[in-house]
């Protein structure tokens, strides 16, 4: 009799995988041989071929892509026992191995000259135990014979392989400000092309990236929505497939020629009245789409799909705010969209937008006065916690973070100084995450001495430090790296 003790193990690419089976039986143990075998994929019977990867009872396997295990997934395996004097063979039960590529932070720094990727494996982060962190700071680069990204950096993500040589590749891309690097998701070895080559077909977009915003909350689910920013046009495509025109954009190689889209795209919750809600730069005015098919993924978008958010009796007008937009995300309430504005007379504010509204009328939500926070007039980021029952939200100067609420109780909320920065250090970072399930707020700064550090906190109690990390250069983003 064999027992695993469970039916599911999982090990990524570089870990050793260490298995010890409990053998119950009368058999000398000396008349035994042990082989741990693997399956082809999942779901063979016992019938099929497997194949021994590990001879020994207790199994410690360096989880490596090999001709067995050919990508990161979920494989069936067994162990089988031969019994040597009479070649009886004995079998456990089957039980599934997930491989995964290395997870973890993916942090983006360096200088105005260089950038480079770190990666820190932490089970804050990902899925292992916390006797299995490790940082790998030169993640890009040590796996590029030292070669770096050129420039200073701008963001960093993830994504599925868009044109048809990559095509099912996962990818890590990094935009800087003079051009970016794409890496195999697996080797981190640089891919030709970055930005251009895993996104666009026929030459059509601006080279000038901007953002990627997928419809779900895991890059790597295949089905799925993602919506490109290059150059203020908006480009949109299944998670495999390449884009060629921009669907909404200013340029004559956009469908429709109307709108100067922002960088922020957001994917409202099922049962909003737009399938997507952009801002228009051009006419200061938020837009819906409402069928993402139609003007997305049918080859010419469809411009009866795409309207300017108009309502009478909200806060706001929607289609005519009459302001810059500084930020947007999905923020305050649940299921609540937040816009900073800049308006011509410089006061800043921030627009409550309900994206499931009871009724229309219902979705230019509160309009908050930000103008006399402390430091606002000096903002350099914005962050605000999804589905938050309290509100919180976040902005940064070079030197502080503050924290105020937005929940329709205070038209003119108050601002708190948390104390999270080194005293002297500048701030390069403020952004909010979600990692295993938690909310996360990450705010990076940059020492006198040119050191950065990364202070990781718990986005709905912010003076609680979870993580610390410091890094040799300037950090701009970070990016949870995803199986």
């Amino acid at each position: 009799e064999v027992d695993l003790s469970q039916s599911e193990y999982v090990c990524a690419l570089g870990n050793v995988l260490r298995i010890t089976p409990d053998i119950n039986t009368d058999i000398n143990i000396d008349d035994l041989a042990f082989f741990w075998e693997v399956g082809q994929d999942q779901g063979y019977g016992n019938r099929t071929k497997f194949t021994p990867i590990f001879e020994g009872r207790n199994l410690e396997f360096k989880c490596e892509l090999n001709e067995v295990f050919n990508t990161p997934g979920t494989y069936t395996m067994r162990l089988r026992i031969k019994q040597l004097s009479n070649n009886r063979d004995f079998y456990s039960q089957h039980f599934t191995l997930r491989i995964t590529g290395q997870t973890g932070l993916m942090i983006l720094y360096g200088d105005a000259q260089w950038s480079d990727i770190a990666l820190v494996a932490d089970d804050l982060f990902t899925e292992i135990s916390s006797d299995e962190s490790y940082i790998l700071p030169e993640y890009f680069s040590a796996n590029n014979d030292g070669r770096k990204i050129p420039g200073e950096g701008r963001f960093i993500t993830q994504l599925q392989g868009g044109h048809a040589k990559y095509a099912g590749y996962h990818s890590v891309l990094a935009v800087t400000d003079i051009g970016s690097a794409a890496a195999n998701y697996i080797t981190m070895q640089e891919q030709p092309g970055g930005w251009n080559a895993l996104l666009f077909v026929g030459d059509f977009n601006r080279n000038q990236p901007e953002s990627v915003t997928y419809s779900g909350s895991d890059p790597m689910y295949a089905y799925q929505e993602v919506y490109i920013v290059d150059g203020g046009e908006i480009y949109g495509r299944q998670a495999a497939e390449f884009v060629l025109r921009p669907a909404i954009g200013t340029s004559d190689n956009a469908y429709i020629q109307l709108f100067d889209i922002s960088k922020y795209v957001i994917t409202p919750p099922y049962g909003s009245p737009y399938q997507l809600w952009l801002f228009d730069k051009k006419s200061s005015s938020f837009i819906g789409i409402t069928n993402i098919m139609g003007v997305f993924l049918n080859g010419a978008a469809d411009a009866g799909s795409v309207y300017k958010i108009f309502e009478s009796g909200g806060a706001f007008n929607p289609s005519r705010m009459k302001a810059d937009l500084i930020y947007m995300a999905k923020g305050g309430l649940p299921n609540h969209l937040l816009a900073v504005m800049k308006n011509t007379e410089g006061d800043v504010f921030l627009a409550d937008l309900n994206l499931l509204p009871e009724a229309n009328g219902k979705i230019a939500f509160a309009k908050y006065d930000l103008s006399y926070l402390e430091g606002i007039d000096d903002a350099i980021a914005y962050a605000f916690v999804e589905d938050s029952s309290t509100g919180q939200c976040y902005y940064a100067t070079s030197d502080a973070v503050y924290e105020f609420v937005a929940n329709e109780k205070n038209l003119s909320p108050e601002s708190r100084k948390v104390d999270l920065v080194p005293g002297g250090n500048i701030i390069t970072l403020l952004k909010s995450f979600v990692a295993n399930g938690k909310h996360l707020l990450a705010i990076a700064s940059l020492s006198p001495m040119g050191e950065g550090e990364l202070v990781i906190v718990d986005a709905q109690t912010p003076n609680r430090i979870l993580r610390t990390y410091q890094m040799p250069g300037q950090i701009s983003d970070v990016c949870i790296k995803h199986i």
